[in-house]
């Protein structure tokens, strides 16, 4: 730890404490008893003090203690204090103890050394304990009781063994910190230096106070320092954060209760009930682990923010289950930001602190993955939570507190649970602990700290399994396996079994997100985030130099830039799939907050206090936009990239869907008692559940992105989600129709349509019944009412091939392109008329390519191509398609399997043929085809019993 800062004079410096200062004993009055304690226990027993001079007595009522032999004190006599020696501060109820603490501090004055705080501790030097198991049990209970709830590195609460320098007790002494318990915790705010000293037996049997007390302490010394104490720039640093902690506290919840629904969070829902089952059946209810339910991809998740959300909303809480979750939600979006400030401040001071605490609260699309994102946020929470305590045990290595061994296990378990990446802490911690043992070497010696290499290695094991019994505490499919559960989990994870096929706009262009440029990551970090954390990042860099100088604990300054680093070069390198920006790694961002926070710290210290208020300033932009867009902050763009209005177009705004709810709302206050249809082209459910709530009347359905006119919808709720750059800037959206919008920043990201006309839906139609030139008119008068209608194009592309006219069919379809460029249901539709009306299969295969191109799982064109070229002849150039069409995605269709063992037969792989046209029949077992296909492979491989039966379910099939 720090020692404390504390100013001295010349004369001071050359008078320095030595080893063989004296004891001072200081009194702290609390009932009228004072004057008979004193009497009994310190004048008549004078020699059991060894006649020490100084005893102070700290008095309310004024009384002069003269006759006693000792001083009046009162907050403004601490000028009267020595500069020099150690102080025991004692109290009404341990006057017993005074014998006892002299006699230690003389025992070990040579220990004491320097302006610390000194703690008597119990360890193995000790001695054997006097007390039972149980009796060791209960202290160790109690004193993790006081570790937990009071801020100072004393690890026992049971012994009154705690001297203070006088130079501490001088900085800190005031009428608010004047008992023993306030003025240690005082001192431990201030970071003063702490060390620990070995009690013998006998000390260690004492009781110091109750867990009533405690919990009193622990309330006012947090509340007395941060609204009482201290010089007055560290007070209103102190006041600021913990103004802004109460806001975040009350204000976070109450915000919750705004937003609308992710994407996901419905399925997360679904899931969680399934897992309370697990529990509230103690493990007779297995449906959560099984894995043809349509959500067992969350069984690898860990889900224990869901888990503890359906608990809640099931039998506690008042609200509806996802006012519920949200509420929840912002609970663990308060810790994820309040420890992002704590890192700062442990690492630089209430100042930085403070800073830290304003920019992570006012960061637009963290604030709102706070609110209703159960993965993310609850990983960011627990990373930002194990990185705070891991970096305070190494402050108290190779002695931290158990407190802080069980909150950091806390914090991994809670990443852990949300997310099993959470397990990169475990690699934190050992390599936090480790860089502190090297410096060891290097500081005291090899043999020092080999001494310590168990000690080190026990507290690692402490954080392995208390994290990791905490992390499968929720989780039933860890639970069913517990040492390898996760490790399952984790390969699960990194194979792709959370694989999705997600397409987006980067850089004006939807694209395949495997396929983003290896800045995708670091892009979105930079545009996503305020320019006050930007620019206190690359301050936070540019002072690494000048850290020791600003009096920053280096080596934790260097850890913290490391973890925000890591992650995202690690990305890369592996190629890991990510998508919606950079919502999986908004773990980093508490790092990246505190950073940025001891940037302006460290820049603060070297120019000057007044440059700190300068990210408050820089902050107010972000404040403005939030007031503005609320509760939208999803979509915040920050300056660098034009704002949300420049970056429309150009990157995905509302992807999470977020403003669906107040679309669905609109539409149910307009028609309160209508049953009407709406489409919406986003997950239903967002805008459904607050919708039902004013008119339960309401059907929602979802619209495929290409088939978006197709149902007989009365309102559509459009999200940018699924337009190209080329229609947003060029008037596809809001489309025609569009009766209310909803902005963010200047962009539109949400449009309500209203039916004027059935002519797509009418066309849609006119096609089942195979009416083409019905549907030709239709259609027409669609791209008439709305030119830029990209689908009403290619429909009337798709219909003229229905009559056979493959030339206008291939203009229509060029037009749809010309609206929509990556359109690649236009260029699957196309490839098709050149293949059959054009005969031109070389422009047939360049539109399949297109279209696979534009959206690698669209299975059509890798069945098309693959089709053409078994028909010449060239089943390897089939297979390249069939097998990649059944690896995106098409692993249900069972006519690539059919193809694809048609194709392996040709070529003499009879092994292969069988696989795929076996996966062919157990998706369809109707395929006649496949069966007497299968039986003529059969044939070859040498099998007659199955060939025969292949045969035989072919001749039932077909009758012959």
């Amino acid at each position: 730890m720090k020692k404390q800062k504390v100013k001295v004079t010349p004369e001071q410096e050359i008078a320095a404490p030595s080893a063989d200062q004296q004891l001072h004993i200081m009194v702290y009055e609390t009932t009228a008893q004072t004057t008979d304690w004193i009497e009994k226990n310190i004048l008549i027993p004078a020699s059991k003090i060894r006649n020490q001079p100084h005893v102070y007595i700290i008095s309310a009522s004024g009384k002069s203690f003269d006759a006693y032999k000792c001083t009046v004190l009162s907050a403004t006599d601490k000028e009267t204090l020595p500069d020099n020696g150690y102080f025991y501060i004692a109290s009404s109820t341990n006057a017993t103890f005074i014998e006892a603490a002299t006699s230690f501090f003389h025992s070990n004055k040579k220990a004491f050394i320097g302006n610390n705080i000194y703690y008597g501790v119990t360890t193995k030097a000790s001695g054997k304990s006097v007390f039972g198991f149980t009796k060791r049990i209960g202290l160790f209970c109690y004193n993790l009781f006081g570790q937990l709830l009071m801020p100072s590195a004393q690890k026992e609460f049971s012994s009154p063994f705690n001297f203070l320098h006088a130079e501490v007790v001088k900085n800190i002494f005031n009428e608010t910190t004047s008992s023993e318990p306030l003025m240690i915790s005082a001192a431990s705010y201030m970071d003063a230096n702490s060390e620990h000293i070995s009690l013998t037996s006998k000390e260690a049997k004492i009781i110091y106070t109750n867990k009533k007390e405690l919990l009193a302490n622990a309330f006012h010394s947090r509340i007395n320092w941060f609204l009482k104490s201290g010089p007055a720039l560290q007070k209103n640093w102190r006041i600021a954060f913990f103004a802004i902690t109460v806001i975040a506290l009350f204000g976070l919840p109450l915000i919750s209760q705004q937003y609308g629904m992710t994407w996901d969070e419905r399925r997360h829902n679904e899931y969680s009930k399934l897992s309370l089952n697990y529990f509230t059946t103690f493990g007779e209810d297995t449906t959560c682990l099984q894995a043809n339910i349509p959500t067992q991809e969350f069984r690898y998740y860990g889900e224990h923010f869901n888990v503890i959300a359906a608990f809640l909303y099931t039998y506690i809480s008042p609200l509806g289950e996802f006012e519920t979750r949200h509420l929840l939600n912002a609970i663990y979006a308060f810790f994820a930001m309040f420890f992002a400030a704590m890192i700062a401040k442990e690492l630089g001071g209430w100042r930085a602190g403070a800073i830290s605490w304003l920019m992570v609260l006012l960061s637009p699309v963290f604030l709102a993955h706070g609110m209703n994102n159960p993965t993310d946020m609850p990983f960011a929470t627990g990373f930002a939570m194990a990185i705070y305590y891991l970096f305070k045990i190494c402050k108290n290595l190779p002695a931290p507190k158990a407190s802080h061994i069980l909150m950091a296990s806390v914090g991994i378990a809670v990443a852990v649970g949300s997310r099993v990446g959470g397990i990169l802490l475990y690699a934190y911690a050992a390599m936090f602990m480790g860089i502190h043992w090297l410096q060891l070497i290097k500081t005291k010696g090899l043999p020092y700290a080999s001494s310590l290499m168990f000690t080190y290695l026990k507290i690692f094991i402490s954080l392995l399994v208390i994290g990791h019994l905490l992390s499968i505490s929720l989780w039933p499919f860890a639970q069913q396996s517990i040492l390898t559960g996760w490790y399952e989990a984790f390969k699960k994870s990194t194979e792709g079994a959370y694989f999705t096929y997600n397409h987006e706009l980067f850089e004006g262009a939807r694209i395949y997100m495997a396929n983003v440029p290896w800045y995708y990551l670091p892009m979105f970090i930079i545009i996503n985030t305020p320019l006050a954390v930007l620019v206190g990042i690359a301050l936070a860099i540019l002072m690494l130099p000048f850290a020791t100088k600003n009096k920053l604990n280096t080596t934790l300054y260097l850890l913290l830039l490391f973890t925000v680093a890591f992650p995202i070069v690690y990305a890369e390198f592996k190629s890991l799939y990510y998508y919606n920006g950079w919502r999986h790694y908004l773990f980093i961002y508490p790092s990246i907050v505190a950073a940025a926070a001891l940037g302006w710290e460290s820049i603060s210290r070297l120019t000057g206090k007044y440059v700190a208020t300068l990210p408050i300033i820089m902050c107010s932009l972000p404040l403005l936009w939030m007031v503005q867009n609320h509760p939208n902050e999803t979509v915040y763009y920050n300056e660098l990239s034009g704002g949300t209005k420049g970056a429309y177009g150009k990157y995905e705004l509302d992807y999470y869907s977020n403003a669906c709810r107040d679309a669905g709302e609109w539409i149910a206050n307009q028609h309160p008692s209508d049953s009407l249809l709406v489409g919406i082209n986003n997950e239903p459910y967002t805008a459904s559940y607050y919708a039902h709530k004013i008119n339960p009347a309401l059907q929602f359905q979802w619209m495929r992105e290409y088939e978006e006119q197709k149902p007989y919808w009365d309102y559509a709720i459009l999200t940018t989600r699924t337009y190209s750059s080329n229609e947003l800037l060029n008037g596809a959206f809001p489309p025609k129709g569009t009766v209310h919008v909803i902005e963010a920043g200047g962009a539109p990201i949400c449009a309500i349509v209203k039916r004027e006309n059935t002519f797509m839906p009418d066309g849609y139609e006119a096609i089942k019944r195979k009416s083409f030139d019905t549907a030709i008119y239709y259609f027409t008068q669609a791209t008439k009412y709305s030119p830029m209608d990209e689908e009403a194009w290619r429909l009337l592309g798709f219909s003229y091939a229905g009559i056979l006219s493959p030339d206008t069919a291939i203009a229509m379809y060029q037009k749809a392109i010309d609206i929509y460029p990556e359109n690649y249901t236009a260029y699957s539709e196309m490839g098709m008329v050149y293949a059959n009306g054009k005969k031109d299969l070389e422009s047939a295969i360049k539109c399949f390519d297109k279209a696979i191109a534009y959206k690698i799982n669209y299975t059509d064109p890798y069945y098309y191509a693959a089709g053409i070229y078994l028909n010449k002849g060239d089943f390897y150039a089939a297979i390249k398609y069939l097998e990649k069409g059944i690896k995106y995605g098409g692993n249900s269709v069972p006519e690539l399997h059919y193809n694809l063992g048609y194709a392996y037969a040709n070529t003499s792989n009879f092994k292969q043929a069988e696989e795929q046209w076996l996966m062919c029949l157990s998706l369809n077992d109707r395929m006649a085809q496949a069966y007497q296909l299968l039986g003529s492979v059969y044939q070859q491989l040498g099998k007659p019993n199955e060939a025969q039966q292949c045969m035989q379910r072919y001749q039932m099939l077909t009758g012959q």
